[in-house]
């Protein structure tokens, strides 16, 4: 279901469950970050950029849920960039910046650019998760709030 407008407490939600999810001993994009907050702030920009680039669909209408995908050759407009680099660098310092851009450059490339030289199609879909605290929750603490992932598909 295409989502067209969205709370904002939804957004900072999102932003919450990837910045704070517990990874274990997982390393990744959360690592490039100098603190949680600054992923979480990055990820509610990627959230408004969905948005605001007609990208973005709910799993449900309740909402547990957000994909976010584009099809082959769809592009975004920099309007609906611009909270994408608005969360970027509004979550940093310039060192911060410098660090998470090296850090960005040494991984590999990505499916997308290898698909891009094989001239091969493919869909991305970017998962947001969100779900609510209840009294089911493993810790008060520090509960499971859900996870963002994201995977690239040849068509």
């Amino acid at each position: 279901m295409k989502v067209t407008e969205l709370d904002e407490r939804v957004i900072q939600d999102i932003g919450h469950a990837f910045g704070y999810y517990d990874y274990g001993q997982e390393h990744g994009l959360i690592n490039a970050f100098p603190s949680r907050d600054a992923a979480a702030a990055f990820i509610c920009g990627y959230v408004r950029m969905a948005l605001r680039g007609g990208i973005l669909y709910a799993t449900s209408e309740r909402g547990e849920g957000y994909l976010a995908y584009k099809r082959p050759g769809e592009r975004l407009s920099l309007r609906a960039m611009l909270p994408l680099a608005k969360g970027l660098l509004g979550s940093m310092t310039p060192k911060a910046l410098f660090r998470f851009a090296k850090i960005m450059a040494k991984g590999e490339p990505g499916l997308d650019k290898r698909f891009d030289r094989e001239k091969r199609p493919c869909l991305f879909v970017g998962q947001q998760g969100r779900t609510t605290l209840s009294a089911r929750s493993k810790s008060a603490r520090h509960p499971q709030r859900g996870r963002r992932a994201g995977a690239y598909f040849s068509l």
